[in-house]
């Protein structure tokens, strides 16, 4: 997505002020608004030399292009205050592979048409008759940023970014917004040209991959070898302290029956860690992540280690600020989970059954 959300901004107006109005209108649907954006988006492009030339990226690199895009984009996302900016970041390029389709100038037009249209959606913005005036807006800022970059994704990306920001004044939610638009636009293409989805082959090698990065992390930091060693804590004070907590966040996110639910959560954590190897936290804690990422289409074989990277340093950072092992484990873990995925009843209710899974397995 964020080919968008990432780059310098030059702030160079464009009046767009015609195309927004606050009458309230009656509703088509949202496909049809989205779909008719596009169309219009797509004819106003096709109108323009400047434009198609700057849309055709056919010659340029995949790799490079995800690179660049994975640099740019943590240094965007954090400017708008967004926390954990490199998982976003490691999540947001998972469809630039080798697979994605050829980057013709009608591929990235339907990207970028798409990604707007549904964007402006969510903002209460493109209604039934605003969107032919939206889309030209958009093309012209577009066309006004065609030589503002070295090359032409920055082009696209300062002219989407101004767009943006002329509507709607930035903020952490909507930048993690604008990431979640840009990843159904690229998945949304990616099924249309019959490319492979990078979720088909994120199961057990993605986790296993996820694993044995996130040990790495572990066991090559003091903090993090220290956090995650509960062989000396007080009998069933581990349990104790999850199945509280676990109760609490369940609540926090609106989740039904949170006693039962928190209850089977914690039910194979052991009373009595001494027993146990170090490594046997580690491994729950690395499978309940995986699990839940591969469940939510973000973990593939090929951003795995940036992510259990990503996973282990949100820990180490919690780490620092209490001396109460669980707390800062308990506060790294929903920390990385909600700067990846916004949490919603569904999501806490599977959340805590990868949690349990992840803990019978690891003590079995």
């Amino acid at each position: 997505m964020h080919l968008v959300v990432f780059l310098i901004i030059l702030h160079v107006s464009v009046d767009i002020s015609a195309a927004v109005t606050d009458e309230k209108i009656p509703s088509k649907s949202v496909e049809s608004k989205v779909n008719a954006f596009t169309d219009d988006f797509y004819k106003a492009v096709r109108s323009s030399n400047v434009l198609t030339q700057l849309f055709d990226w056919h010659e340029m690199a995949i790799d490079q292009l995800s690179s660049a895009v994975d640099r740019k984009s943590k240094s965007k996302l954090s400017s708008w205050g967004i926390d954990n900016a490199e998982n976003l970041a490691a999540s947001i390029t998972q469809y630039l592979t080798p697979d994605f389709p050829a980057l013709s100038s009608e591929t990235v037009m339907r990207i970028y048409g798409f990604m707007m249209a549904n964007y402006l959606v969510s903002e209460g913005i493109l209604n039934d008759t605003n969107g032919p005036s939206l889309a030209l807006a958009y093309a012209r800022s577009l066309e006004n940023f065609a030589n503002s970059g070295d090359t032409k994704y920055e082009a696209v990306s300062n002219g989407f970014v101004n767009f943006v920001i002329s509507l709607t004044p930035m903020t952490p939610e909507r930048g993690i917004k604008l990431v979640q638009k840009f990843e159904e636009a690229m998945r949304l293409e990616n099924a249309r040209q019959g490319a492979p989805n990078p979720s088909e082959n994120t199961d057990e090698s993605a986790v296993n991959a996820f694993g044995a990065a996130f040990s790495e992390a572990v066991r090559s930091s003091n903090i993090l070898t220290q956090l995650f060693d509960w062989r000396e804590e007080p009998e069933k004070e581990i349990a104790q302290t999850v199945n509280r907590e676990v109760k609490c966040f369940l609540s926090a996110w609106s989740t039904d029956n949170v006693e039962n639910i928190a209850a089977s959560t914690t039910q194979y954590i052991p009373q009595n860690f001494s027993a146990y190897p170090l490594e046997t936290p580690i491994r729950a804690y690395s499978n309940s992540m995986a699990n839940y990422l591969v469940s939510e289409g973000i973990l593939n074989t090929r951003n795995a280690p940036s992510l259990a990277k990503a996973y282990a340093k949100s820990f180490e950072h919690f780490a620092s600020r209490t001396e109460i092992k669980i707390s800062a484990v308990k506060d790294g873990f929903l920390n990385f989970t909600t700067s990846l995925t916004p949490m919603t009843p569904e999501r806490g209710l599977k959340l805590a059954q990868k949690f349990e899974e992840a803990w019978r397995l690891a003590t079995s």
